[in-house]
């Protein structure tokens, strides 16, 4: 399930570090619309998986060196889920919240206008070509030392640790082992470069632009859906289908 949701600031400038008020402002909806629901994926003890992912769209942004300037105020916000009852929670949390002023940082608020079902791809052939419309975040965790170290697309083990995150990401979606079907996944760069991203306050090496996937159609299409790497329900590691862009 894919949904565009349109929203309009009060004021023309957000944070840099914006995606963790994107992450609020789901928050606020699905605790208004629905507290057990919202205690299932926020709750800080033993929250669930969040299978979602989430971009956003700015028109003409400027950068500043602590902000984001909107000149016409609006945003677009492109959320995905493979998970059609959490789709249709957040549907139901969004449309709840239209017309509503919400706070979106200390000198923001932002109120949803209108929320739209997209037309979902389907992805049948066994090779892809993906646009990330929200930087690719690929993170390797030490579990000994708790430290993560994050590889974008120019690093060499690239492939490896990326996968390694599709396999966490997949390997209780589906009864069967994909193991192997992980490990035969080819990833091509067609246009991709390294960029550095910034999420509560921590550094990231990332990835942008276009790649090029082959294996098992049903790994395409979950990682379509709900995203492919770390960090997806933070605003990264979204992708599209990059019909002609190549």
């Amino acid at each position: 399930m894919r949904l565009a949701i349109y929203c309009e600031l009060k004021e023309n400038e957000i944070p840099l570090d914006y995606r963790r008020k994107v992450v609020s402002l789901f928050k606020s909806c699905l605790s208004s619309y629905d507290k057990e629901v919202y205690d299932q994926y926020y709750h800080e003890k033993d929250p669930i998986q969040k299978e979602y992912t989430f971009s956003t769209y700015f028109s003409s942004p400027k950068m500043k060196k602590d902000s984001i300037e909107i000149p016409n105020k609006k945003i677009i916000i492109n959320f995905s889920t493979s998970d059609n009852i959490l789709g249709i929670n957040f549907y139901n949390a969004f449309i709840k919240k239209i017309g509503e002023n919400i706070k979106f940082s200390d000198l923001n608020v932002i109120k949803i206008t209108k929320v739209v079902l997209q037309k979902e791809k389907k992805i049948a052939e066994n090779k892809v070509t993906f646009k990330i419309q929200s930087p690719l975040i690929v993170r390797d965790h030490n579990l000994e030392t708790g430290k993560d170290w994050y590889y974008a697309c120019d690093d060499k083990e690239f492939d490896e640790i990326f996968k390694r995150n599709l396999y966490n990401q997949l390997k209780d979606k589906f009864t069967k082992d994909i193991t192997n079907d992980i490990e035969n996944l080819e990833i091509k760069n067609v246009s991709m470069k390294k960029i550095i991203v910034s999420s509560y306050g921590i550094k990231m090496a990332s990835t942008i632009g276009i790649f090029e996937m082959t294996g098992e159609q049903y790994i395409l299409n979950e990682i379509y859906q709900s995203g492919a790497g770390s960090k997806k329900s933070l605003g990264f590691s979204m992708l599209d289908i990059a019909w002609g862009e190549v």
